[in-house]
């Protein structure tokens, strides 16, 4: 989910320029004006903010970064203030891009919105996908466990909040993954950083969230156990 966070007077054409910046792109996306709320709900969403102010921008973009701990999100800067402009580069604070605002202002703010959004397809550790022709990107370490869907050729996600049906098997979706995911029998991928118990004796695993997996093939269980060592 892509979560656009608006601080501008001019919320409403941003909104729309941001609506027109994605017509050609089937992610999922919300858009929102700024509050204290927003910097630290949802953070699973990758957050692009684009700020439109004269002043005490750069207190802005510190409080995003410094105060929230947030230094993933795309920041686009929207102002006619060089001093303010001189102000956010010095501090290095990790700026996309900044728009001057009287020139060319929707075609920049679409060309930036692009660039975040290659960001975001190439974002590291994710897994691509698509589903119902609605393109996903989940984080890796969200991911709990893959399973093989019986009688059919589809696997499910299962994911920290939610869970997705896609079409393919579990040898094309372990291509995808890093070496956190271990498949340990024909029905079940794992990530190694969810386990949180492995009883050796009965072959069973238990996953945050609660979720046990007694399907482990006994030429993965060594593979396992050194696996579960080193996150140890």
């Amino acid at each position: 989910m892509i979560e656009f966070i608006i601080i501008s007077k001019n919320a409403k054409k941003i909104q729309g320029i941001i609506d027109k910046s994605l017509m050609h792109y089937d992610y999922n996306y919300t858009k929102k004006e700024y509050n204290s709320q927003n910097c630290i709900l949802d953070n699973d969403n990758y957050k692009i903010y684009i700020i439109e102010y004269e002043t005490e921008i750069s207190k802005i973009i510190q409080r995003i970064r410094y105060r929230y701990n947030d230094w993933k999100s795309m920041i686009i800067v929207i102002t006619n203030n060089p001093l303010e402009k001189e102000r956010i580069l010095k501090e290095d604070l990790m700026i996309l891009t900044t728009i001057i605002k009287d020139h060319n202002l929707e075609k920049n703010i679409i060309n930036s919105i692009i660039k975040a959004l290659h960001n975001y397809e190439w974002h590291p550790n994710t897994l691509k996908f698509t589903h119902k022709n609605i393109n996903y990107i989940v984080d890796l370490k969200d991911i709990l466990y893959i399973e093989k869907i019986k009688d059919s050729k589809k696997c499910r996600i299962n994911m920290k909040r939610d869970s997705i049906e896609i079409q393919g098997n579990l040898n094309e979706l372990l291509k995808k993954l890093d070496n956190r995911f271990i498949k340990c029998s024909r029905s079940y991928i794992i990530n190694i950083e969810q386990v949180k118990s492995y009883n050796k004796k009965d072959n069973i695993i238990m996953l945050r969230g609660s979720k046990e997996i007694n399907e482990i093939s006994r030429n993965k269980k060594m593979e396992l156990l050194n696996l579960l060592r080193k996150v140890e």
